[in-house]
């Protein structure tokens, strides 16, 4: 995996100090925004779909897939290898956090 490095990615070394991960956390999204909604709601199921958290955030495909897509280019999500079906039928990709060794927060 290669992330594109932007103000929302910083990467911490395992041996970095208190003050500099606290500093790192500041770049994660913020509370209330939609990605930080979509991090949280990916966190909490243990992985999603686009179409699942369209329906838990009573959102818009655009939005919703935009503000996801957004996390995975930034490394904060990962596809998980696994899909589920959606009501029409379709394999949908299931997103993850990545491993910690991969995470980049």
């Amino acid at each position: 995996m290669t992330a594109r490095i932007d103000d929302q990615v910083v990467y911490v070394a395992n041996y970095a100090s208190d003050t500099s991960r606290n500093a790192a956390q500041k770049v994660l999204p913020k509370t209330g925004t939609i990605r930080r909604q979509v991090m949280d709601l990916v966190y909490i199921h243990n992985g999603l779909a686009d179409f699942e958290l369209e329906e838990l955030m009573n959102g818009k495909h655009q939005t919703i897939s935009a503000s996801r897509r957004s996390l995975v280019i930034d490394g904060f999500l990962i596809d998980s290898g696994k899909t589920r079906k959606n009501a029409q039928g379709n394999e949908c990709t299931i997103w993850i956090y990545p491993p910690l060794e991969m995470r980049l927060f």
